[in-house]
């Protein structure tokens, strides 16, 4: 809902009322009233009208498999042994730290590199929060790669 609120200039009662459309998009087809909208708020704020289509997309997938079955399942994953995430060795001293009872393990084939990338709206550029976030993010995957 933040991106919207981001991306596309929506209020936080519209977000609000976009993730209630997400839930039941199927049944009502509540979220077609959102397309234009975000759409529309997009293009204003500096997006390109084909990554608004690609996002809507996501969001409509999301809307799809999101709710409420992805909240019940990562309750359940963590509650449980299934969990195993895998991070660069190098964060590792900070996770021990947090004194949670994880063990690591080196992953015993070859992975592929991940490639990050980072994209904002335009007028966040210049905001000093959103840019140490950034830069926080580039530094920890910098070491990382």
């Amino acid at each position: 809902m933040q991106l919207a609120v981001d991306a596309a200039s929506y209020t936080p009662g519209e977000a609000d009322a976009l993730r209630r459309s997400m839930a039941a998009w199927k049944r009502r087809g509540g979220l077609e009233p959102h397309r234009e909208k975000l759409l529309a708020g997009m293009l204003k704020n500096g997006f390109s009208r084909e990554y608004g289509e690609h996002l809507f997309e996501q969001i409509k997938g999301f809307g799809d498999y999101g709710f409420p079955e992805s909240h019940a399942a990562s309750f359940a994953l963590a509650d449980s042994d299934l969990l195993l995430p895998s991070m660069p060795q190098h964060l590792m001293p900070g996770i021990d730290r947090l004194g949670l009872a994880l063990r690591s393990f080196p992953v015993p084939l070859p992975t592929p590199p991940v490639r990050v990338v980072q994209a904002w709206p335009p007028r966040l550029d210049s905001d000093p929060a959103h840019r140490w976030v950034r830069q926080t993010i580039k530094q920890v995957c910098d070491v990382a790669m």
